[in-house]
């Protein structure tokens, strides 16, 4: 698939390596404001 397009397979690792870890953080940060919205406690706290 890759090489139809003319992309070597480093490229594609890469860019499939940057999509994930800005997902990642766009979902952080998504819930880490829905948790301040909601006024959840944090994890550590629930044990307590």
């Amino acid at each position: 698939m890759w090489d139809d397009l003319g992309k070597p397979v480093l490229e594609a690792v890469y860019i499939s390596l940057l999509t994930g870890a800005l997902f990642g953080l766009v979902m952080a940060t998504f819930y880490y404001i829905r948790r301040k919205q909601l006024n959840l406690t944090d994890w550590g706290s629930l044990g307590e």
